[in-house]
């Protein structure tokens, strides 16, 4: 079993990108968890961009120290937690306001 079809038969959502340059033009995506296995010339600084675009996104990098290995799907899982769905947007809370509102009267 590939590391993505592991990853999908946890319930995560993946979504892959080949290049950092197209990890960038994915960070206006909702994302929970990101697994960072990216090398190359364009690499370097994704992870300040992570943390300035998605600082609630849980950030795995396989082989750094305490870090799964890039193919031991359950350990990424396990690093993962609690991720099963994306990051909650504000349109995805937009009806909570009111809904709290309409209780409290």
């Amino acid at each position: 079993m590939t590391r993505t079809a592991g990853l999908e038969a946890e319930g995560l959502t993946v979504v892959e990108a080949v290049s950092a340059s197209q990890a960038r033009a994915l960070l206006g995506e909702p994302v929970a968890g990101v697994v960072l296995g990216l090398t190359g010339p364009d690499g370097p600084g994704l992870q300040d961009d992570l943390s300035r675009h998605r600082p609630r996104a849980t950030v795995v990098e396989p082989g750094e120290p305490g870090a799964p290995a890039m193919d031991d799907v359950a350990g990424i899982v396990s690093a993962l937690g609690h991720l099963g769905g994306a990051e909650p947007t504000p349109a995805d809370l937009s009806g909570v306001a009111s809904d709290w509102l309409q209780l409290c009267r």
